[in-house]
């Protein structure tokens, strides 16, 4: 126990929450392959920041900010009620870094760029409001602005009709919403891409990349 103690005194805890773009979903893989450690973000993130950070991996394909999928076969895709959960679960933490952004672009929700940045609201709200344990603080936030996805293409054509304009939209909402709400905030997009051959989920540069970026923005906070 008293190892325990010690090392949640010593370690900056870092809660990772998204979905299958941070999974690790392989393109092309339809579920089937996920990239390992090495290429995903524990290693990669973990690496950047050093042994003095406790990365935590809470990511599932298909997740959405606050809605349950309407697929039987996809329960508990709804990130309110679970990142309520999580908070809970993993307390104390120094860091929420909140990734979601591809399942509410999908043609099935529905959903507007400024209903999306509403949701996303909402889990900032979350995060600011949830109980910690005595003598520690709230964590920072950092949302993620979304890798935008090519709806023509072949993978994209069924589910993320006019997702493309859609993300676009996303990345300054985001932008806005983060100052507005005084969390961190990462966009990518400047400096990687989405897979370019499938164009919705990300590949091992990408991986690399967004999570070199994630780690300088803890790193430098």
């Amino acid at each position: 126990m008293i190892g325990c103690v010690m090392y949640r005194a010593k370690k900056k805890r870092v809660l990772c929450f998204g979905d299958s773009n941070t999974w690790g979903r392989v393109p092309w893989s339809w579920w089937k392959q996920r990239y390992n450690e090495d290429v995903r973000r524990p290693c990669i993130l973990q690496s950047k920041l050093g042994h003095d950070f406790h990365i935590i991996e809470e990511w599932l394909s298909a997740r959405t900010t606050v809605f349950d999928d309407p697929r039987p076969e996809l329960p508990m895709r709804n990130g309110k009620q679970m990142l309520s959960v999580l908070l809970e679960t993993h307390t104390p933490l120094d860091y929420v870094v909140v990734m979601l952004w591809t399942t509410d672009t999908k043609k099935m929700l529905w959903l507007s760029a400024e209903e999306i940045t509403a949701w996303m609201w909402e889990l900032i709200t979350l995060i600011k409001w949830a109980p910690i344990i005595n003598g520690a603080k709230q964590p920072q936030i950092i949302i993620v602005a979304p890798l935008i996805v090519k709806d023509d293409a072949l993978f994209a054509l069924s589910l993320f009709e006019w997702s493309t304009q859609k993300m676009k939209a996303m990345v300054w909402l985001y932008q806005a919403l983060a100052d507005k709400e005084n969390v961190l905030f990462v966009d990518p997009n400047s400096v990687t891409a989405v897979d370019q051959e499938e164009w919705v989920h990300l590949d091992e540069n990408a991986h690399k990349v967004l999570w070199g970026l994630v780690a300088w923005k803890i790193l430098t906070s």
